[in-house]
């Protein structure tokens, strides 16, 4: 093979011994891939093959070829070309398209005849956005379920994340409860009382601990003080507790009264600097931008409590002259620039056809993802199920002591709770999914019209919605969008779509609004 300076790896996947037997083996994949690297002049530096089942969770030698990419992409003679058949042979789950996309590689579809990087076409590089954003919607969607299961828990009283030190989770009648543990719980108030005292410290409190040989969690090593601190300023031990910054009046039992708490929690505060702060509303673009000198971030200035200024703040120190960025911008002019760019987001024809045809791909892949998932969820549980039904049967033919017995059942029967969940955050999230592409084409067609009704928060929100990294030099401000964003802002821009979008907004609220800030 003629060695090139551009070297690459293969990967080759099959998923079901159907697939084997259908000619999509390992060894006929490679023999493809070796040919066409062979013929291209292609230097392949390794090679990955992978034989695990589509609903098995992570892949190893595809995680393996990940850290390679990552190793090789600053070497002299970089690596960041990957060649696979086709592309369900790379991308075996959404997760894959959004580890893949970070990496700004070259790949190689061979059999599709098709190479997807940064100088693909504009309505490939369109597509393969769009994908990207749904796949990491869904992926949202699955997290927001469970967020929203626990939320729904803690409005119960319950709880719902690990107990800590002086509790534990137990399961009574398939239902997750957490009791007091008696050995802990009184190291727990003799805590509370030694501190509150005011006669020990935390390193007394420690020194104590450690003389006891209590260790503060399974998994801890020894006693610091932190982990002590964070226990003395817990309100979960008051049989109160904390979730989405706000406070639920638990039903757990308490180990302390909420008075020796405020007396704890006072002598905290006397001996070292309180944690609350008052909160101050930000600046439009404040933790957003940075200067394309230094780096820093612009900070911003008001003045005579009406106009706001941004500027590098080691480019006004003239005490250590760090940066020559030193201009004052008005936050006015950021506005007008950032707004001229959104003008472009307005949707051509074209651009919606291909956006529909994007979206409608996109949601082929996830009800496939969505439909094998739920299969495999629902084979486990028939799986525990026979599981319980065996144990069952060995507990009445002695087989097995009651102890056993009553230990495997908890765990099958937590597992099968598990699974219940994991299911219907599925089923939420696929019912989600298509509301996104929707509430995508509406918001692609409204941008402008929704940032200017809106408040200094969801302008904020927006900003963050839809772009990426922002930086300012020479009176010009400078931004990454997100996918994608990028590719329609960039699509408009070359062919000259220059006309802001002119439609009506609908009265409901837009995507981004109801999401919480990444860059702050």
């Amino acid at each position: 093979m003629v060695k090139t300076n551009k070297q690459v790896v293969i990967y080759a996947r099959v998923s079901t011994k159907e697939q084997e037997r259908e000619g999509f083996s390992i060894p006929a994949q490679l023999k493809f891939l070796r040919e066409y690297a062979a013929n291209n002049n292609l230097t392949v530096i390794k090679e990955f093959t992978e034989s695990e089942t589509g609903g098995k969770a992570g892949r190893t030698n595809f995680n393996k070829m990940v850290k390679l990419l990552i190793q090789k992409a600053s070497a002299p003679n970089p690596c960041k070309t990957i060649l696979v058949e086709k592309t369900d042979r790379l991308y075996r789950n959404f997760k894959d398209y959004v580890t893949l996309d970070e990496l700004d590689l070259e790949i190689h579809f061979v059999k599709e005849n098709q190479i997807l990087s940064k100088d693909s076409r504009s309505n490939e590089k369109f597509i393969h956005g769009i994908k990207v954003l749904m796949a990491k919607n869904y992926i949202d969607n699955l997290s927001e379920e469970v967020q929203k299961g626990m939320l729904e828990k803690a409005e119960q009283g319950i709880y719902p994340s690990r107990a800590p030190f002086g509790y534990k989770n137990v399961r009574v009648n398939d239902k997750s409860i957490i009791e007091v543990e008696p050995d802990d719980s009184k190291v727990v108030k003799e805590m509370f009382q030694m501190y509150s005292s005011g006669q020990n410290s935390l390193n007394e409190i420690k020194e104590e601990l450690e003389k006891k040989k209590i260790k503060l969690s399974s998994n801890a090593k020894g006693v610091n003080t932190s982990a002590i601190r964070k226990i003395l300023g817990n309100s979960f031990y008051t049989g109160r507790f904390y979730w989405k910054d706000k406070l639920y009046m638990g039903t757990h039992d308490p180990i302390i009264s909420y008075q020796l708490f405020q007396k704890t929690e006072q002598m905290l505060k006397n001996r070292g600097r309180s944690s609350s702060r008052k909160h101050k509303t930000k600046k439009l673009f404040q933790g957003f931008i940075e200067c394309a000198k230094c780096g820093r971030i612009l900070v911003p200035d008001e003045k005579k409590k009406k106009y706001v200024y941004y500027h590098c703040k080691a480019g006004v120190n003239k005490k250590n002259n760090q940066c020559d960025n030193s201009k004052y911008v008005r936050e006015s002019e950021l506005e007008k620039q950032f707004k001229k760019h959104l003008e472009y987001l307005k949707l051509s024809d074209s651009l919606l056809n291909l956006l529909v045809h994007a979206l409608k791909s996109s949601h082929e892949d996830e009800k496939e993802y969505h439909i094998r998932n739920l299969n495999r969820l629902r084979n486990e549980y028939e799986k525990y199920t026979d599981r319980l039904s065996k144990l069952y049967d060995d507990k009445l033919d002695g087989t097995i002591t009651k102890e056993f017995f009553l230990e495997k059942q908890e765990e099958y029967k937590l597992r099968q709770q598990d699974i219940k969940q994991e299911i219907q955050e599925h089923e939420d999230a696929d019912k989600n999914y298509i509301e996104l592409g929707i509430q995508l084409v509406e918001i692609l067609q409204s941008t402008l019209k929704l940032y200017d009704k809106a408040t200094i928060e969801q302008k904020r929100k927006i900003i963050n919605f839809i772009g990426s990294n922002f930086s300012y030099e020479n009176g010009k401000l400078d931004i990454e969008f997100r996918q994608p964003f990028n590719i329609i802002i960039d699509t408009n821009m070359k062919f000259g779509t220059k006309k802001a979008a002119n439609c009506d907004v609908s009265g409901e609220s837009p995507l981004w609004w109801a999401q919480e800030e990444s860059n702050l």
